[in-house]
């Protein structure tokens, strides 16, 4: 299977005299949008157009590069240019605007073609704060974006009734394209041929004119990969297509990585069941909020994770502790009305997952086990020093029954002259025990080293079921965290001299604690995996 990239090599000597516009054609346009053309592309108010073709030299010359979240590759534009399809497609009409005090972002261009047809691509969600703050703001307000496509739209269609136009985009500038054709003067809306979303999200359905969107219901086409949460949120009808992609998860949402045979995405039947939970979570937790509540919650939310400086998203990744300790004291000093809305997105998980059987997740291995790790990790944070007192004995003592029953072991069909050695050694070490037990100080140290011995061979056992499983790489990546964080525990008592027990019995407890939890969550989400594919399958029967 191939990508964009390949339909470009594949297809890029035929014009669309020859071969006709297609969907593939569509996101190669839309994803057009996110080049930073500015100052190369004509803008409505200079006029004229330049040549997908003419316009590379200077794009590279100056050292420009895509502008979205997931950045597309170098040889994107330089494949365009040296088609026969697109390299004499005409650039003009280029707006763009970055307005951080309307928290406004957005840009489009408007792309023609040699069937006579232009495609109108507004852009998607850039890597800056201000562009995935309006994102947000989308379920309680029309975006000061939106208004800007539709402003667009309108003003830079001209009057001439013969042009046809398609209006597309990728991610929020699908649902750019579909809020602008949607607010387009309907004397003039049988000149949109088809307007598409690319895994964009859909209108909130308070804040849309149902009437409007009726006239253009049926030429919206709604293309999103199998695993889809953007193109899910405010989801006013069922996708057109739902596309393969070579990506797993979120990383699905890049254009780049669909795939393509001919002139055709490759299709899926449905969404993945993992998708179709988080969707349901993220329903719930909408729906729980009003509108109030949602704009609140974006501001504080947003207010947080600028208060470092940041106003891109990899600067939010670079940003070192104290940052971090910034947003994090931001949000804590938010207003009541973000921490209920917190709240509710808590409440939204537990009910996603309460379809769940109690009885059955309760039987689950998995759960059992995450519930005694649960309760243990939980003693051990609320008596860390009863427990430092406590564990090297009760430890010591267990030893002391299972050499015990060795001893009873031992009382086989064995010969004796290898029972007597193997007898002694064993009454040797109990009374070892025994008396490292009545040693208060060097059981303690003995209790460090224990623990830190089980932490190592965890740590072991994750690292060989991650680079040996044959898991996903995300599950991997996971198990080898996992396995670090348990080396490190396991190497603390180990080379530190003078460590005070119950500190490690405290930081042992947090681990597993949270180990504990991890369990029991993963225990339910595969239990709501299989109850609704359950649903999805009795739904199909009837």
């Amino acid at each position: 299977m191939g990508n964009v990239l390949s339909y470009l090599n594949w297809r890029g000597d035929l014009i669309f005299a020859e071969r006709p516009f297609c969907e593939v054609d569509n996101l190669v346009l839309a994803m057009l949008a996110y080049l930073d053309l500015s100052g190369i592309v004509p803008t409505p108010e200079q006029g004229g157009e330049i040549k997908i073709r003419a316009a590379t030299e200077p794009y590279y010359r100056l050292g420009r590069r895509s502008k979205c979240v997931n950045e597309l590759p170098q040889e994107f534009f330089s494949a365009l240019a040296r088609s026969r399809r697109y390299g004499h497609a005409a650039l003009s009409r280029f707006s763009e605007v970055l307005d951080e005090e309307r928290q406004a972002e957005f840009a489009a261009l408007h792309i023609g073609l040699d069937d006579g047809t232009v495609y109108v691509a507004f852009r998607g969600t850039s890597d800056s704060l201000v562009g995935w703050r309006e994102d947000f703001s989308m379920s309680f307000q029309r975006m000061p974006s939106q208004q800007l496509a539709a402003d667009y739209l309108s003003a830079t269609t001209g009057n001439n009734a013969q042009l046809r136009y398609r209006v597309g985009g990728h991610s929020k500038g699908g649902n750019l394209a579909v809020y602008a054709a949607m607010m387009f003067p309907p004397d003039r809306q049988e000149r949109l041929l088809e307007i598409y979303s690319n895994d964009g999200p859909g209108l909130c359905e308070e804040l849309m004119d149902m009437d409007a969107y009726r006239r253009i219901r049926g030429k919206i086409i709604r293309i999103v990969p199998e695993f889809s949460v953007i193109g899910a949120l405010f989801e006013n009808d069922p996708p057109t297509r739902i596309v393969a992609s070579d990506e797993s998860g979120l990383m699905q949402h890049s254009g780049m990585s669909w795939q393509v045979e001919g002139d055709r995405f490759v299709s899926c039947e449905k969404r993945s069941e993992k998708c179709e939970l988080y969707n349901r979570i993220f329903d719930q937790w909408v729906e729980s909020a009003d509108f109030e509540q949602r704009k609140v919650f974006t501001k504080d939310f947003f207010d947080a994770l600028e208060a470092g400086g940041a106003k891109k998203l990899p600067e939010l990744a670079q940003s070192g502790f104290d940052e971090f300790e910034t947003i994090l004291l931001s949000v804590v000093q938010s207003e009541s009305k973000t921490k209920i809305v917190l709240g509710k997105l808590v409440k939204s998980v537990i009910m996603a997952l309460g379809s769940i059987p109690l009885d059955k997740l309760i039987r689950e291995k998995e759960t059992i086990q995450g519930l005694a790790l649960f309760l243990t990790g939980l003693f051990l944070l609320i008596t860390p020093e009863f427990s430092a007192r406590c564990i090297g004995s009760v430890l010591g003592l267990a030893a002391i029954v299972w050499l015990g029953k060795k001893q009873l072991d031992c009382a086989s069909a064995e010969a004796i002259r290898f029972r007597k050695p193997r007898m002694a050694l064993q009454m040797l070490l109990m009374c070892g025990l025994a008396a490292l037990i009545v040693q208060q100080g060097l059981l303690l140290r003995f209790s460090g080293i224990i623990l830190g011995a089980l932490f190592l061979i965890f740590a072991y056992r994750q690292a060989k079921r991650a680079l040996t499983g044959g898991a996903r790489p995300a599950r991997r990546f996971g198990g080898l965290v996992l396995a670090a964080v348990s080396l490190m525990m396991g190497m603390v008592p180990i080379i530190t001299s003078g460590l005070t027990l119950w500190h490690y019995v405290y930081a042992t407890g947090s681990f597993i604690l949270l180990f504990g939890i991890g369990m029991i969550l993963h225990s339910m989400y595969q239990s709501g995996k299989q109850s609704m594919r359950k649903e999805m399958g009795a739904k199909i029967e009837s």
